[in-house]
């Protein structure tokens, strides 16, 4: 499942537009992302119901999975925190 989001141009002055417009994208990118993450456990039950693995790597491979997206979501945050204090930085 692939998404392409497209914003409109915004004024470079328009920091309101600016902010909402980053978090928008954000918030597309993180459900997204939780979405894959279901997918990615859904599928891996559906492996494990067809023993095409063994169920003593369900607790490794689920954790993975979640680690992965709580790194992404970590990312996320930085790319918006940077993001953020570079506009700060514009301003001053």
């Amino acid at each position: 499942m692939q998404r392409t989001v497209v914003f409109k141009d915004t004024p470079k002055n328009n920091k309101i537009s600016d902010t909402i417009k980053a978090s928008t994208h954000s918030d597309v990118i993180e459900e997204e992302i939780d979405v894959m993450r279901k997918q990615l456990i859904d599928d891996h039950l559906e492996r494990l119901n067809r023993n095409e693995c063994h169920p003593q790597n369900n607790a490794v491979y689920v954790n993975l999975v979640n680690n992965l997206e709580r790194a992404a979501d970590h990312m996320i945050y930085i790319a918006y925190s940077v993001k953020e204090a570079k506009e700060q930085a514009k301003h001053q």
